[in-house]
């Protein structure tokens, strides 16, 4: 049985999911391997399990482990929809491994190909975050999609944006601020400081807002949101 079966066994049966949610939430190799890997049925049991458990019981879930955070835990993108639904369709559609200025020429439907291969880029690797891609080094950066990502496509809007939402919470700044905002006060800038320069991390600020506000809003960890200073 895989991860996800194993965890639909224990939430059936009542058994204490603890261990589950922290494998999840640090991107264990047994939690990640049927998301790259996976079977369709392995996947629908995933997605099934994600939809079936409420985001705050992931939320709940999140601990300080003491990591030190890095300039690529700050998130970047220009439009989350992109990283999460066409890079996904583009690859799958192409049916091949795509570079990041193929991918960018795709979404922007534009020449330019520094700017369509910086688009690429930052859409590509927010979707690698997620585990919707994989990015391979052959001469030039090659993204290709996960079994999950693939399978993906074809989950409607709204559930694939459920599943992400839960999927985002193992980026290691989004943590830090919701922990953060759990012991009362998040700053923002102070969060940044000395991981990205200043111009850097107000450039950054939006996309982390707009993920930060899309897991917590209208769930019962709502509250923290006014806790965060931005």
């Amino acid at each position: 049985m895989t991860f996800y079966d194993l965890w639909n066994e224990a939430k059936k049966i009542g058994i204490n999911q603890d261990s589950f949610f922290a494998d999840f939430l640090s991107g264990t190799e047994q939690s990640l391997k049927p998301l790259y890997f996976g079977t369709n049925e392995e996947l629908f049991c995933f997605c099934k399990l994600m939809l079936d458990i409420p985001v705050g019981g992931f939320i709940n879930s999140i601990v300080d482990h003491g990591y030190i955070l890095k300039p690529e835990d700050v998130i970047q993108f220009s439009d989350f929809e992109h990283a999460i639904f066409d890079v996904n369709r583009i690859i799958k559609l192409g049916n091949k491994d795509m570079t990041f200025t193929e991918i960018g020429k795709e979404i922007m439907n534009c020449k330019l190909e520094g700017a369509c291969k910086k688009y690429g880029e930052n859409h590509s690797k927010l979707a690698s975050q997620l585990s919707l891609v994989r990015l391979e080094r052959n001469g030039c950066f090659l993204v290709s999609n996960t079994n999950f990502g693939s399978y993906s496509v074809s989950l409607s809007k709204e559930d694939k944006i459920e599943i992400v939402k839960r999927i985002a919470l193992r980026n290691h700044f989004i943590q830090k601020v919701i922990l953060d905002a759990k012991n009362g006060n998040c700053d923002y800038q102070q969060l940044t400081h000395g991981i990205l320069s200043a111009s850097t991390a107000t450039r950054r600020k939006s996309n982390v807002k707009y993920l930060v506000l899309l897991i917590l809003s209208h769930t019962s960890d709502e509250y923290l949101i006014k806790n965060i200073v931005w």
